[in-house]
């Protein structure tokens, strides 16, 4: 009886949600008819859905919601000024063209989120689009990545470097403006989102950054950082466990500089939110801690919204959560839908938004006069707050030089001198250790040289070997310390990561086991993809964890990370190879390294050493220079597993009456090897393929391709924000270039004519940024004049750097191990090519960070061959009916122009 009644009571919960959310439907359409903006036909549309259904679809003015604005005085107040609402507009309208020119891509949310936007950029945050690198600005973070068409607005009107040319490539290959936020191309932007629940979780990181910079250099008379991280999230993102994680934990350490704009439209992709998500956000988010605040009108004016922004940043003791109600797609006919979610306005309504809002429909990507003077305005006083700065700066730097000091060589990205040198040896005699303890030596040696270190374990400090002598926890009391307690957040852990290497001036580490990898996998990857130097110390990285059973015995999760691009993937055998694994993560700062640890106590092999470590592979035992043993083989091993090879080649070299001749070589890191030499790679093994033979032992599946195939075509790199068309022919996946790679394969010089519509025509040069997050603390350049809205015609640009396909050979023959008759992998591929560690030397400096070098140019006849095998990938799947869904229009033809408007 209790617990019907209690079903009974939620039933009633529920049902006076759906009254109250009806009842706000209701005033929404009172509203609209009270401004005089409401178009009759989607009045009858809308009075039915209202009518038939309880679920909490706001619906959104008609497409006449704009014209009576510019019959209104213009008053000197923010409240109600004209040009705060043309600049709305104008945000609108880009939004909603950007998907529109690429024929795929997300209006609704810009629509909706505009007013918020302008609030954001056009008034409260700090930051200068001639320096995206400034220290103490505000981050902005768009978590609902798919509308990413308003941040690529919002950096246009505010100076950044994203012009109107960028925003009419919206989603081509070559231009700043992929289909989801790149941090590594685009500037201004400051993570990469796009998988729901990322940004937010990035955000959360930025927070943290933000705090303890204040925290650490702030003097009296100096705030030096004192800047905020704002995020607008959706609600799709606040579904994500992920989120759930992050923000959990930031109320918990009470991350005041945190501000997020919650996108309340309760529209999803299926429909309603109704269906599947039915909580009260705002109680769920006072229960985490956070300060709670609703703006219940967020499609009018920016300044209620401005408004509760204010007092958040009032709110220092706690993050602040502002749920602005909203209208997606506000102002076209399917306002308040899903349809207008995730596929481009057709031509009759995207017309009709223009002339509602008071542009002329036969033109594209116009901004009006008095919007461009108000951003203007903005620029120039964003440039003058940098200048304030940047004199604070120097009156810091002379008061406390060494913290100036540290705090330009931070955010520069260089190393501090003897960091490397610190790094602790394993005597011949070293007693057997776990490399997760010897990864404990290396984590405390790096923690006294390191200021800029920071991390911590998701609740196995203990476990994991990273407990730091002489830290303390980071805490809302005790911001200036380093050790962050995750709790069993293994998710938020590394998208936190994420965001405090983002932020500049940090070399985080997280650390859970191996097997949990695969837990925060979402976030592990766009460190791969974002070019973040984060170091995430695995241990229990094998079936040697024993007891507790094949739930925690990672078997593919290398395999996962060692296909993964732009991953150091390390499993060092002992002390003095784990002390090389850390020098390749200190000297590699665009690429995340998986550290791969055992728990179980492994001996100092005689013949290993840091410095073949950092060449990703050597060899540690030779054949004898003498005697008739035959045949030859070269055994490779890594981990745990290297002892056990070693012992294995004693036994074969004592085998009475005919000898194995064994030479065993050590391979802690694929990708590092695989960019050595080609010369290198073959005195490792003994010559080239095809002569001795190489087997592989380590106690993991492999990647599976090889076990039947020789060869294999896919993809060595990530991939491009493209139509699918071009991303075939970007990619060299063409019947010629094909064609080209099978005859490659052969052996076979000749090679066929590419025709020209198999080659990709390009939308602008290759960007990216290379050094991002590094920041130089310099003055700004002479302000630059407004570029014109008809720009004058570009030079032809050079073709940009293609990421290879590539033909990789199969490993040789493999013997076969295990009870299933599975043999071990071969090498993996490794990752695109960077430059590799300098040679490896006990450096008491480090070297300067050096840009990667670009993948390899095209031929004629399509991609080039890599020397190594490349990273095995699925093949392309039909995405089918997902193509809606998913922001794409399938074969859509040129959008005619728009009819003249109606007298």
């Amino acid at each position: 009886m209790h617990n019907c009644a209690r079903g009974s009571s939620r039933r009633k919960d529920r049902f006076a949600a759906h009254r109250c959310r009806a009842r706000r439907q209701s005033t929404v359409l009172l509203r609209l008819w009270s401004w005089n903006r409401f178009d009759s036909s989607f009045e009858g549309t809308l009075l039915t859905r209202l009518r038939h259904t309880m679920a909490p679809k706001r619906k959104a003015a008609a497409a006449s919601a704009a014209s009576a604005d510019s019959k209104k005085t213009r008053t000197s107040t923010r409240d109600g000024r004209e040009v705060d609402k043309r600049s709305i507009n104008t945000i609108r309208v880009l939004g909603a063209e950007q998907p529109s020119a690429a024929k795929s891509g997300h209006p609704g949310a810009p629509m909706g989120c505009a007013p918020m936007a302008h609030a954001l950029f056009g008034y409260q945050m700090n930051y200068c689009g001639e320096k995206p690198d400034w220290p103490n600005r505000d981050r902005f973070v768009l978590s609902n990545g798919h509308g990413c068409a308003l941040l690529y607005t919002m950096l246009h009107l505010g100076g950044f470097d994203v012009s109107l040319d960028d925003l009419k490539n919206f989603r081509q290959i070559g231009s700043k403006t992929p289909g989801h936020p790149e941090s590594f191309c685009t500037p201004g932007v400051e993570v990469i989102t796009g998988p729901l629940g990322q940004g937010i979780s990035s955000a959360v990181g930025l927070a943290v950054g933000a705090h303890h910079m204040a925290a650490t250099y702030n003097k009296k008379k100096f705030d030096l950082f004192d800047s905020f991280v704002y995020c607008i999230v959706g609600d799709g993102c606040l579904m994500e466990g992920v989120a759930s994680e992050a923000c959990s934990l930031a109320g918990r350490l009470e991350l005041g500089r945190l501000i997020c704009l919650y996108d309340s439209n309760d529209i999803s992709i299926d429909g309603s939110t109704d269906l599947s998500f039915s909580e009260d956000v705002a109680m769920r988010f006072k229960s985490y801690g956070w300060h709670v605040l609703e703006v219940s009108d967020g499609d009018g004016s920016h300044i209620k919204i401005l408004e509760a922004v204010e007092k958040a940043q009032k709110h220092k003791e706690a993050p602040s959560l502002v749920i602005v109600r909203t209208t997606i797609g506000f102002g076209s006919k399917l306002a308040g839908t899903e349809k207008v979610h995730g596929a481009p306005l057709a031509t009759d309504d995207l017309a009709a938004v223009k002339t509602a809002f008071g542009f002329d429909p036969e033109k594209s990507f116009q901004i009006p006069k008095d919007v461009k003077e108000f951003y203007k305005e903005k620029r120039e006083s964003n440039r003058r707050a940098y200048q304030s700065w940047l004199t604070l700066f120097e009156k810091y730097a002379a008061a406390y030089p060494e913290e100036a000091k540290e705090i330009k060589r931070r955010f520069e990205g260089t190393l501090p001198e003897g960091v490397l040198s610190s790094l602790p040896e394993w005597a011949p005699d070293a007693k057997a250790e776990g490399t997760r303890n010897s990864s404990g030596k290396c984590l405390n040696a790096v923690a006294k040289v390191l200021p800029e270190l920071i991390g911590g374990s998701a609740d196995l400090t203990g476990s994991n070997c990273t407990k730091i002598e002489g830290w303390s926890d980071f805490d809302f009391k005790t911001m200036e310390q380093k050790y962050l307690r995750f709790g069993v957040r293994e998710h938020a852990m590394a998208a936190i990561c994420n965001g405090l290497f983002n932020f500049g001036g940090f070399r985080p580490f997280a650390a859970t086991f191996l097997n949990f990898v695969t837990y925060a996998w979402g976030a592990v990857r766009l460190s791969a993809l974002g070019r973040c130097g984060i170091l995430y110390i695995a241990t229990h990285d094998s079936i040697e964890l024993g007891e507790d059973g094949p739930t925690h015995q990672p078997i593919e999760t290398l395999a996962l990370c060692r296909a993964t691009p732009n991953m150091l993937t390390m499993r060092p055998g002992d002390g003095p190879e784990t002390a090389g694994c850390y020098k390749l993560w200190l000297q590699n700062r665009t690429r995340p390294s998986v550290m791969a640890l055992c728990r179980s106590g492994v001996p100092r092999l005689p013949g290993t050493c840091a410095e073949g470590t950092e060449k990703g592979g050597y060899v540690i035992a030779d054949w004898p220079a003498s005697g008739s043993a035959v045949p030859k083989v070269v055994i490779g091993s890594c981990g745990s597993e290297l002892h056990i090879a070693a012992a294995a080649r004693e036994v074969l070299m004592k085998m009475e009456p005919l000898a194995v001749n064994v030479r065993l070589v050590s391979i802690p890191c694929f990708e590092v090897f695989g960019e050595q030499s080609q010369e290198y790679i073959e005195s490792v093994f003994g010559g080239k393929r095809g002569g001795v033979k190489r087997i592989f032992i380590e106690a993991t599946s492999d990647n599976g391709v090889y076990k039947f195939f020789d060869d294999f075509i896919g993809m060595s790199s990530f991939g491009q924000s493209a139509p699918r068309g071009d991303c075939w022919k970007y990619f060299g996946f063409t019947k010629t270039k094909i064609a080209n790679k099978i005859l490659s394969s052969l052996g076979l010089s000749n090679q066929l004519p590419v025709p020209e519509d198999e080659n990709m025509k390009m939308h602008g040069e290759h960007h990216e940024i290379t050094t991002h997050p590094v920041a130089t603390i310099t003055a700004l350049p002479p302000a630059r004049e407004d570029e014109e809205e008809e720009a004058e015609p570009e030079a032809p640009k050079p073709p940009i750097p293609v990421p290879a396909v590539s033909i990789g050979m199969a490993p040789g023959t493999r013997a076969v191990a295990g009870a299933a008759g599975g043999p071990p992998s071969g090498p993996p591929s490794p990752a695109p090519p960077v430059a590799p560690p300098a040679e490896a030397t006990a450096s008491s400096s480090a070297p300067a960070e050096q840009p990667p070098p670009p993948p390899p140019q095209p031929e004629a006849n399509g991609p080039v061959v890599p020397p190594s095998a490349p990273v095995p990938a699925p093949p392309p799947a039909d995405a089918g009916d997902a193509d809606v869904e998913m922001g794409v229009v399938e074969d859509a033809a040129p959008v005619p122009p728009p009819p003249p408007p109606a007298e």
